[in-house]
């Protein structure tokens, strides 16, 4: 498994696709050279959100998508092909993830330990594109770190 970057042709290819879709391409895995897993979410122009019947017909261009052009991409004529939204406690990986939870309640896990601390939940106050700032709900102190510091992230949100 291996995340795909933004830059890529294959995420410009599903990018323009999910748009036509009315939808948000948040995420893209490539599972060797079998299976994609996408994450996609709505455009806000449904406040409902991303549905099953989005998720099939954006799977469906796709798979049409990739029989005629997959090896192009180095994937097999018909690759796997998962479409979901990132739900509630999405993943976040790309800058614009955490530029786009400034305010909400995150679970930060670091590559090391920081501050005595490998983990840390509490409130995304600010993200700069390098530096993370965030206040751990534990003790209230304000945690900096850096960007390329993170090991996993998601939000946290409380039920």
């Amino acid at each position: 498994m291996s995340f795909v970057s933004p830059e890529s042709r294959l995420w410009s290819e599903i990018k323009e696709v999910s748009l036509d879709e009315g939808l948000l391409l948040y995420d893209l895995e490539k599972l060797g050279n079998k299976a994609l897993r996408i994450t996609v979410e709505s455009d806000g122009a449904d406040k409902n959100g991303v549905s099953i019947k989005d998720c099939t017909k954006l799977c469906r261009r796709l798979q049409v998508l990739f029989a005629a052009s997959g090896s192009s991409f180095g994937l097999i004529e018909e690759p796997e092909i998962d479409v979901s939204s990132p739900g509630v406690n999405r993943g976040l990986r790309l800058a614009k993830h955490f530029s786009d939870s400034v305010s909400d309640r995150v679970k930060v896990t670091f590559e090391s330990v920081l501050e005595g601390k490998r983990t840390v939940t509490g409130i995304l106050e600010k993200f700069d594109g390098n530096l993370l700032s965030l206040v751990d709900e534990g003790t209230s102190d304000l945690v900096e770190v850096e960007f390329s510091s993170i090991s996993k992230a998601n939000i946290d949100f409380a039920f």
